[in-house]
């Protein structure tokens, strides 16, 4: 009887271990900061370098656009893994050809091993080519064997469906940027209709309550260190105007190491200077602002009309 109180003593302290490593995470998760650093050139080609850390910089993440090149690197414990772009297949099928074409020779008995990349991102493959007749029922034999002992697709399958959506996500962004002067041009043309819904009556609890929120958001996420010298047109001088006044109610811009100057009489849309940006968020202001607009009922209608 002893004993068996001694193992479950024991199993109990593993579990309360257990579910404080769990509370310690999820605490450090949504309490402790995660810094961000944001620097480019907008010249003529553009140059955008962001990079994400947390928890002492164990945790890291790197996105990088050079013109028409986009790359994301994710660091764990200082070691790389590149998430895009992934290998392309026409390399890897290369560098197979070209390790057939050094270790096949005429007249021998040749063996070709392929095995899965450490990535994950092919399935596991194992070829064997034999070109001894006497021979050839054994080795695919023992070729069934070795693939019936290896089980991975299901992981190496949530892990390319993973890589599909980091690749989209970051398609996202670069249509994103392509697609700019476009979507201003669009906002501004249905800026009666916008302003008919923000200014309606019974909407304007919502209205308040999202200002607020995005007020506070705005000063906890807002740069603590600011570098800019930005020159930019929006091809219209009245829109260029409103987008000048837009800017100039945000705070930090006001620093000292900030210069924005327009362009009114541009044709054209453009975005030419530097900018270094870095500070801190945390994940706990986010969830705080959601659940509060989540809890008002007139914010729902607000939602449901916007989608509308």
């Amino acid at each position: 009887m002893s004993v068996i109180l001694l193992i479950l003593k024991i199993i109990g302290i593993v579990l309360l271990v257990l579910l404080g490593l769990l509370v310690l995470f999820l605490c450090a998760v949504i309490f402790y900061p995660a810094g961000y650093r944001i620097s480019g050139s907008f010249e003529e080609e553009l140059e955008l370098h962001a990079r994400l850390h947390w928890l002492f910089h164990l945790f890291c993440f790197s996105f990088r656009i050079v013109g028409e090149e986009k790359r994301a690197v994710l660091y764990i414990l200082g070691i790389p893994k590149q998430i895009y772009p992934a290998v392309e297949k026409k390399e890897k099928r290369h560098r197979r050809k070209k390790r057939r074409s050094q270790s096949d020779a005429p007249g021998e008995k040749t063996y070709d091993w392929e095995m899965e990349e450490e990535d994950g991102e092919e399935a596991v493959l194992q070829t064997m080519q034999m070109t001894s007749i006497e021979t050839e029922n054994v080795m695919s034999s023992e070729k069934d064997i070795l693939r019936e002992e290896i089980t991975l697709p299901d992981k190496i399958s949530s892990w390319k469906r993973f890589q599909q959506k980091i690749k989209q996500i970051f398609r996202k962004i670069g249509s994103f940027f392509q697609t700019l002067p476009a979507k201003v041009r669009l906002v501004y043309s249905n800026f009666s209709k916008w302003k008919g819904i923000f200014t309606d009556e019974a909407n304007r609890a919502s209205v308040r309550l999202f200002y607020s929120e995005i007020k506070y958001l705005a000063f906890h996420y807002k740069p603590r260190r600011v570098k800019a010298d930005i020159r930019y047109g929006l091809g219209d001088p009245a829109l260029t105007g409103k987008s000048l006044a837009v800017l100039s109610m945000i705070p930090f811009l006001y620093k000292k190491k900030v210069q924005i100057v327009p362009d009114f009489e541009t044709e054209k849309f453009f975005v030419e200077g530097n900018l270094d940006a870095g500070g801190y968020i945390r994940i706990f202001h986010l969830i705080r602002s959601g659940l509060h607009i989540w809890k008002d009922d007139n914010c729902k209608k607000f939602i449901r009309k916007l989608r509308q």
